[in-house]
């Protein structure tokens, strides 16, 4: 996703992903919202302090929907 947009989305508020697992932590800094749907059981998946760390990185999250 980093290459997306040159790597800056500054209004972006609201995100749902489904069956993703991978960016950087301080990427989606802006969120108010996200939704992780599907998430993968095998393969490239989060460990639990790097998703902690995009949640200290996050701080308008006000919803997380897993």
């Amino acid at each position: 996703l980093e290459s997306l947009f040159d790597g800056c989305m500054p209004r972006l508020r609201v995100l749902c992903l489904e069956h993703y697992t991978s960016w950087s932590s301080g990427y989606f800094h802006n969120l108010t919202r996200l939704c992780l749907y599907r998430q993968s059981h095998g393969g490239t998946r989060r460990t639990t302090a790097s998703f902690l760390d995009f949640l200290e990185h996050s701080p308008l999250l006000e919803t997380l929907v897993l």
